[in-house]
């Protein structure tokens, strides 16, 4: 699940826990229903501007929101975090050594 996916699943629980039409969480926090509706489906990049307002007509502080476990990493993501990939230094011809030593001559 991507993010767009959990943030608009997050919203989806708050609103219906709360027993609110898209509708009328739109009214409460001044965006469009068919807006709500987007971001509740996963089709929208939602600002945290955006999310702010949501979170503020469901009555839920954006740690409330944001502390939930969807929003958690998976074990092994925690256990083991990505490792950098090595950089391969190749000799590049138009370094500022490699001009002066052509110009030697």
């Amino acid at each position: 699940m991507n993010i767009k996916d959990t943030i608009g699943a997050r919203i989806r629980e708050l609103r219906k826990a709360q027993k609110l039409s898209q509708e009328y969480l739109a009214f409460l926090c001044d965006l469009d229903r068919t807006y709500i509706g987007s971001v509740e489906n996963g089709k929208r990049n939602i600002s945290i501007e955006n999310i702010e307002k949501i979170a503020r007509a469901l009555n839920i502080s954006l740690r409330d929101f944001f502390d939930h476990e969807s929003f958690a990493l998976s074990e092994n993501t925690k256990s083991n975090p990505p490792q950098s990939t090595p950089r391969v230094q190749t000799p590049d011809r138009n370094s500022h050594t490699a001009r002066r030593r052509t110009r030697k001559k």
